[in-house]
């Protein structure tokens, strides 16, 4: 599994013809190296964006009774408001403010059985009309703020649920179609629920319902592929200690006639408990694309903790993944990277 992947690495190369989007603030990074596929897949933060019932830091046997608090700190996000701001851009809203504030990026209370916590700001992957040129871009990141809140009940060691809600607060004046320069901000909220299984130590079951918001238009649904009102399901497997394999189905159960089933597949294989190589592939997407990822993961944040069996659940402090698309007349890729450190 380690020499495929270090394959898929060698084959992607970014090309000079290459429509190249960049994001250095997303939490997305981990799960976009497998293609996304992590319905299954027991994670950290980032899994809030997919199945709420995923997100993890602790094996629940090795939970004591004690409230544990954790804060997620991404600098990266902070750059890019600083870049933007010394770049005298057009930015709205408060961005002496924002940018100090963006470097938290969410807090979680581990109190068994219950996981709660809220993730502000989650930038969209990359500006609306995907022309990032910099790691540094904020695309219109300002018009669209973003708190998404979530409950994750731990039933058992096998069984979780999970349910999140998002709310946005967006500013309509920046719609292509409006004639009126003032701001107009309003709000719409969304939500999904989860379920997670595991009926062995070798298999991993995951499915969840996306209610998203209305006229939600996030970039990052092309990567993702989560569409409103639909059920998604996914599938793990541990063929040995080192290797995850992973199938996601999109769109299982949807209620908009013009979105089809979707297939996602990825596979992780972790090296010396702080590097783990990702690769996946998304066959046939919404919109005609035919993609592969890879991405890898450095340094595990456990490390820093004294918890025992504090590598159960790997959380990567430094996550880069890229897309490469394989059809169309040029070659579009997207990199992303993600930089989170943990404290508590």
């Amino acid at each position: 599994m380690k020499k495929i992947l270090l394959l898929i690495f060698l084959f992607i190369q970014p090309s000079a013809k290459a429509l190249d989007v960049y994001s250095f603030s997303t939490l997305e990074s981990g799960p976009i190296g497998v293609a996304g596929a992590v319905t299954a897949r027991l994670g950290n933060i980032e899994s809030i964006l997919y199945n709420p019932a995923t997100y993890t830091r602790y094996s629940t046997v090795l939970w004591d009774e004690q409230p544990h608090f954790s804060i997620h700190i991404n600098p990266a996000a902070a750059l890019s408001y600083t870049s933007a701001f010394i770049r005298n851009e057009d930015i709205s809203g408060f961005p002496e403010i924002d940018a100090p504030l963006s470097i938290i990026r969410g807090f979680t209370l581990f109190w068994k059985p219950f996981t709660i916590g809220t993730i502000f700001t989650e930038e969209q992957l990359f500006s609306t009309d995907g022309s990032n040129s910099s790691w540094f871009d904020i695309g219109n990141t300002p018009n669209n703020r973003r708190a998404i809140s979530y409950l994750n009940i731990t039933l058992s060691e096998r069984v979780r649920v999970g349910v999140s809600a998002m709310g946005i607060i967006r500013n309509r004046s920046i719609d292509m179609f409006s004639e009126n320069d003032k701001a107009q901000f309003e709000s719409v909220i969304g939500s999904s629920y989860g379920v997670y299984l595991a009926p062995s130590e070798y298999v991993e079951v995951g499915v969840f319902f996306a209610d998203l918001p209305n006229d939600f238009t996030d970039s990052r649904q092309m990567l993702s592929g989560i569409e409103d009102q639909s059920v998604n399901a996914g599938i793990s497997i541990t063929p040995e200690r080192n290797t995850r394999l992973h199938i996601d189905a999109r769109n299982v159960f949807h209620e908009n006639d013009g979105n089809e089933l979707e297939f996602r597949f990825g596979a992780e294989y972790n090296m010396f408990h702080h590097i783990t190589l990702r690769a996946g592939a998304m066959p046939r997407t919404q919109d005609g694309g035919e993609y592969i990822t890879c991405g890898i993961g450095l340094l595990d944040k456990n490390q820093l903790g004294n918890f025992p069996g504090k590598y159960s659940v790997p959380s990567f402090m430094l996550n880069y993944s890229m897309v490469y698309r394989l059809n169309g007349d040029i070659d579009e890729q997207v990199h992303l990277l993600t930089l989170m450190l943990e404290i508590g």
